[in-house]
């Protein structure tokens, strides 16, 4: 059965797994020392530098408004015209949002971006159903990931539904030629209290040797990149972009990975072939 994670504040939250890697860099040395909640302050003093978002306005984090009387002060919008985040407090899905904008900040404005646009349309028009695209943004945004290999055929294996291969097969090669990083905030809160199902949406892109090389910080900072410039250049973005990910199978990122864990076919399970 799943655990809804509490609202108890634990700085040591990274300690429960490896999955909480890609935003160590932007989760700063004073908060881990803190015995309470940061503050709005706090979470925009973790930005160190101005991120803009794609229409040049700078990101900054606000008290949430519960009402939203006209379509600029509507979350997406809001983010877009003015640049302000609406986050509430004592919150982990908004304390995640807060680390992931400054670990992939070109991504996070882009798909603000493709929010703000397509509901922009929908404002001007009679129609009020979300689009494919709004489908693919908020399913990547909230429980996206990106796995990266320097090699087509284990990138193959996952959009082959091939887990015993990907993970088990393959596991001294992560961390060497395969790495997986998740995006999406909702999927880091999920994380506090991992449950069997737990399932993420990836893209899939091959990199060079080199990447494995890099630090951390660099690592996330060309994988914003590369997302950034790779979604850009879609213009068919779709929930079928992505492809199902058991995110528990990642090697270190379960505390019970042994033969019966991956057998489960239940989580593990076969499905469509990705062209």
């Amino acid at each position: 059965m799943r655990q809804q994670p509490t609202n108890h504040w634990d700085p040591l939250f990274f300690e429960q797994s490896s999955l909480f890697w890609p935003i160590l860099p932007a989760y700063p040395d004073n908060i881990k020392n803190q015995s309470s909640w940061p503050t709005l302050q706090d979470y925009n003093l973790m930005l160190a530098k101005e991120i803009n978002n794609k229409n040049n306005k700078p990101i900054s984090f606000v008290t949430q408004n519960d009402k939203c009387p006209v379509f600029e002060e509507e979350y997406e919008p809001k983010i877009y015209l003015s640049g302000q985040i609406q986050t509430r407090l004592n919150n982990w899905h908004d304390f995640f949002q807060v680390l992931v904008w400054k670990t992939f900040p070109k991504t996070k404005a882009l798909l603000n971006k493709f929010h703000f646009d397509a509901a922009t349309i929908r404002q001007q028009t009679t129609k009020n159903q979300r689009t494919a695209i709004e489908n693919f943004v908020t399913l990547f945004d909230e429980c996206g990931s990106i796995v990266v290999a320097t090699d087509k055929a284990i990138l193959d294996l996952v959009s082959d539904f091939k887990w015993q291969e990907f993970f088990v097969n393959n596991k001294q090669n992560f961390g060497k030629n395969i790495e997986c990083l998740v995006f999406g905030h909702a999927m880091y809160e999920k994380a506090l209290s991992p449950y069997i199902g737990m399932t993420s949406h990836c893209l899939l892109f091959i990199v060079e040797g080199e990447y494995f090389n890099l630090a951390t910080a660099e690592k996330t900072e060309f994988i914003d990149k590369l997302v950034h410039n790779y979604l850009s250049q879609q213009n068919n973005l779709t929930t079928k972009t992505l492809t199902p990910l058991p995110i528990l199978g990642v090697p270190g990122w379960y505390n019970y990975q042994d033969e019966s864990f991956y057998n489960n076919t239940q989580y593990f399970r076969t499905g469509r072939k990705k062209k």
